[in-house]
Parts: C-alpha cells; sequence; structure tokens
C-alpha cells in the first residue's frame, strides 16, 4: 500500500507517489524499467470522431492525439460521458496505475487497458475510456500482469465501456 500522505523532501506529493509506483513495477517486473510518468500534457486530443475501427467495438467522441504509454486522460477531467479513444503502440511499457475498473484520470490509459485485459503490451491496440467523475477511494489490485495501486480521493475518472 502507497500512502498518499507520505513526503519526499522537494519532491511534490503526486512526483512521490509516481517514484513509489515505479518502485513497485519494477519489483512486479522483475527489473524491468516501467514507463513514463508523462502527465499527459503533451498528448492534446483532437476533434475527430472514431468509428469504432481496431480492437474497440465502442465508438468514440474524441481520438487522443501523440498517445503515449505514460499518456492519462486529465485532460479530459470534468467532461463525464464523454468517450475519447487511445491507439496504444505495440511493446508497450507499462506506466502508473490507480483503481481498478475504476481508473484515476492521472493513471496511464494504456497501462489501465492492460490491467482491464482489453490489450496486451506486445501487441497494444485501440481502446476506448469513457470520462467519469471522481471517487472518494480507489482499489487497487494485480491483474493481467499489471499492479495498480490504491488511493484515496481523487477529482478525475475513466473506466473502459468495452471491458467485460
Amino acid at each position: 500500500m502507497v500512502n498518499d500522505e507520505v513526503a519526499v523532501t522537494g519532491v511534490p506529493r503526486r512526483r512521490a507517489r509516481a517514484w513509489a509506483v515505479v518502485a513497485a513495477a519494477v519489483l512486479v517486473v522483475g527489473g524491468a524499467g516501467c514507463g513514463s510518468s508523462d502527465s499527459g500534457d503533451d498528448g492534446g486530443s483532437g476533434d475527430d470522431t472514431e468509428q469504432g475501427s481496431g480492437g474497440g467495438a465502442t465508438e468514440a467522441d474524441e481520438t487522443a492525439k501523440d498517445v503515449t504509454w505514460g499518456l492519462n486522460a486529465s485532460q479530459f477531467q470534468g467532461d463525464d460521458g464523454k468517450t475519447i479513444a487511445y491507439e496504444c503502440s505495440e511493446d508497450g511499457t507499462i506506466g502508473s496505475v490507480w483503481g481498478t475498473g475504476t481508473y484515476t484520470d492521472d493513471s496511464s490509459v494504456c497501462s489501465a487497458a492492460v490491467h482491464a485485459g482489453i490489450i496486451d503490451t506486445e501487441d497494444g491496440g485501440r481502446v476506448v475510456i469513457e470520462i467519469a467523475p471522481g471517487e472518494d477511494e480507489y482499489e487497487g489490485s494485480e491483474a493481467n500482469g499489471v499492479t495498480s495501486l490504491e488511493y484515496g480521493s481523487w477529482p478525475g475518472s475513466f473506466t473502459f465501456p468495452d471491458a467485460d
């Protein structure tokens, strides 16, 4: 369990949390590097409408641009109900994930999709998320080789409409 109140000297709380996830992920993947701390600021989005191509059957309101395995959905916080398609490249590297089923919007979308069993790191693929309101708490778990961490209250979330 990662305590979100832990302070690391000179490091903002969210960054300290990300470093704790990196350390945990290194243990899970046997020492392999684990992903980017990409905040999503360079990821932008377009206003393209996706018509259900690729792996995800759900149509999307928008398609995320410049998708990396570290890209999150925080730029869509508050757009509850909006759907966004992400094209996750093959040979991905797992990034930070908080939650199970419903993920904090600062989680790596592609990594959360692996956790949810929608894609894998080897092949990647198209995933569609739905923006949701924040939750009071997020449960962590291990699934499909990805360890997601628990977290307390966070103002924005996303889910996968295509998840079983």
